[in-house]
Parts: structure tokens; C-alpha cells; sequence
């Protein structure tokens, strides 16, 4: 294994978005069975592959079944931000995530719960993109989206998030320098059961 990136003497922050109410899977998807695991044990090993990294998932409608499966091992057990005001829209986990970290960390890599695909390399080559630049993003499909790496330059925007704006919309901000990396595993992110037989079929 490659050793982890870091670019100061502050820790990486990986942020697991994890709030949503999972309306089009029709019941928790975190909690899916994907390959003998839940979903959102992807995205945990991911960020476990960055052990010096400062970690928070945001939970929201779901926050009790994600914490009673950590709890009982079926997962790693990693920090919990309930995010009270989940319903309001991915805008604010992303501001309370980001503020939970935002003075201790030098840059915040921003993952979702449902990407299964995206690996830990995938995460390296947003760490060590560019250094120039205030954003390192996924790039699929001729998109720009997430997983990204926000640096510091934008935390107190990502802070300010609200609503359904969550913090693609600062990829098109002119404030901000954008690197792409093409990564196209990113692509693939589960949003009904027919996705996952999809992904991983039998």
C-alpha cells in the first residue's frame, strides 16, 4: 500500500456523507446488503486507508441504524455527526461536517456513502493532483463531482452551504481553481436496488 498523502503538519479530513433518506431505494441503502457487507462499509474502508486522517460521517434520517450497526461490529466504528437538520438537504452536512473540521484540518476529502467503487488509490489521486489548487474533484463523464478534495481557501463556503446546494456548487465558482481528475468509478453511486444487482451481480 502506498503511504497516505498528507499536505501540512494539520490531517487530512475525510467527510462520509451519509444523511439522506434513502426515498428512491425505498428503505436504508446504507444498510444494504452489497457482497456480504452493508453499502456504506465502502466508504468506511476507504477512509480507513487514511488512518492519520481525521474522520466524521454525517448521519441524518438514519443516524440510530448506522450507529446500532457500528456498535455491534458489523462496521467500523468511526465518528457520528448527527445532522439534526438532515431533511433541509445535503447542503447542511456538508457545512456541519466542515465546520466540525475546518480548524483542525488542512484539507477535507468529501465522499459519499453510496460510491462503492471509489478505492482508496482513487482518494491518493485527488491528495496529489495539484497542490496549486483550491480543488481537486472527480471527473466522470465529462462531469465534475465528488469524491473531491476541498483545501482550506474553501471551508468557510463549504461552510455557508444550505438547502439542496451541496458542494458541487463550488466547482463552477470562479473563486475557485479546479483540477479534475478523471476517475471514472465515480460514476457508478447506488440510488435504487437495481443498482446494486447491477454492480455486483450474483
Amino acid at each position: 500500500m502506498q503511504p497516505e498523502v498528507q499536505a501540512s503538519a494539520r490531517p487530512l479530513g475525510i467527510l462520509i456523507l451519509a444523511a439522506g433518506n434513502s426515498s428512491r431505494f425505498g428503505s436504508c441503502k446504507l444498510l444494504a446488503d452489497c457482497k456480504g457487507q452493508p453499502l456504506i462499509n465502502y466508504a468506511l474502508r476507504t477512509a480507513l486507508a487514511f488512518p492519520r486522517a481525521q474522520t466524521q460521517v454525517v448521519t441524518g434520517a438514519w443516524h440510530a441504524e448506522v450507529d446500532a450497526v457500528m456498535a455491534s461490529g458489523t462496521v467500523p466504528r468511526l465518528p457520528l455527526l448527527f445532522n439534526r437538520d438532515w431533511q433541509s438537504g445535503m447542503g447542511s452536512s456538508v457545512a456541519l461536517g466542515v465546520s466540525a473540521m475546518a480548524e483542525s484540518c488542512s484539507e477535507i476529502l468529501i465522499l459519499l456513502a453510496d460510491q462503492p467503487l471509489v478505492t482508496p488509490e482513487d482518494c491518493r489521486q485527488l491528495l496529489t493532483a495539484d497542490k496549486l489548487a483550491d480543488i481537486c474533484c472527480a471527473e466522470y463523464s465529462g462531469n465534475w463531482g465528488v469524491p473531491a478534495l476541498f483545501r482550506s481557501a474553501t471551508f468557510a463556503s463549504l461552510m455557508q452551504l444550505k438547502g439542496q446546494q451541496g458542494a458541487k456548487k463550488l466547482l463552477s465558482d470562479p473563486a475557485f481553481s479546479v483540477a479534475g481528475v478523471e476517475l471514472p468509478r465515480a460514476a457508478q453511486d447506488i440510488d435504487y436496488p437495481r443498482d446494486l444487482n447491477r454492480l455486483f451481480p450474483e
